[in-house]
């Protein structure tokens, strides 16, 4: 780019301004003695200079076209997940790229509000972002069977579909950082009667962490399960799958 690109232009630029009745018979006779300058290496400062400013500029290049394959390859997975039929994913199970969660925050068993599941539905979807994505189903239990959101919308200032988009969206913005909201659709389907969530997560573009108190975690998920890396496993992980990007 730089030396075979920039500088032949500059030199067509320079051969108008200043070379032109100098005696070249042609403006290709001009750029020809000069790009054959370069294997000759005759004009170093020059051949140095754009073959700094290629480098940089090829560099840019290539981080911008990564970045933009990589954002055709989420639009690609969230497409795929929002076209599967809700019904059929629930009969799938739950996998590597799906979970169920029967509530986002009513404990089905102390009947009441348990803050410690939103936690939960957290770390599922850190899980999902720092691994290949996934699905997650709110409002369905382990074993398929359809609860509602009912539960949900009844500790809610606004009861409705926009309030709990609204409730999951500042979560994960609180827990994880506004910046991976991005990656994350939130849908509604009714299911014999009953609202199930449907939440879509692409893999990031880099490292996922929770903060926890004074913590942050990192999440991964592996096989059925969410599961959270120490220290160790943690840089491991983000030096083979990001580092060398």
């Amino acid at each position: 780019v730089g030396l075979f690109l920039l500088y032949p232009i500059n030199e067509f630029v320079n051969y108008f301004q200043y070379y032109m009745n100098t005696g070249f018979n042609s403006v290709w006779q001009f750029l020809q003695g000069r790009i054959a300058g370069i294997f000759r290496f005759t004009y170093p400062g020059k051949i140095i200079f754009y073959s700094s400013v290629g480098a940089i500029s090829g560099s840019i290049i290539a981080v911008g076209f990564r970045y933009f394959l990589l954002k055709i390859e989420q639009i690609s997975i969230l497409q795929k997940e929002i076209d599967d039929n809700i019904e059929i994913l629930i009969s799938k199970g739950e996998s590597s790229v799906l979970e169920f969660k029967s509530s986002f925050r009513w404990d089905l068993v102390k009947g009441g509000v348990n803050k410690a599941l939103e936690k939960v539905i957290i770390k599922t979807i850190s899980g999902f972002l720092n691994s290949q994505g996934g699905t997650l189903l709110i409002g369905v239990d382990d074993e398929g069977e359809i609860l509602g959101l009912d539960n949900d919308y009844k500790t809610m200032k606004r009861r409705d579909r926009d309030g709990y988009e609204q409730m999951i969206i500042g979560s994960i913005s609180s827990n994880i950082g506004a910046n991976h909201c991005k990656d994350v659709q939130v849908l509604f389907h009714e299911v014999n009667g009953s609202d199930v969530c449907r939440i879509v997560v692409a893999p990031s573009a880099k490292p996922v962490y929770v903060d926890s108190g004074n913590n942050t975690k990192f999440y991964l998920r592996t096989g059925g399960g969410t599961r959270e890396l120490n220290v160790h496993e943690a840089i491991d992980y983000v030096s083979s799958k990001w580092d060398n990007k």
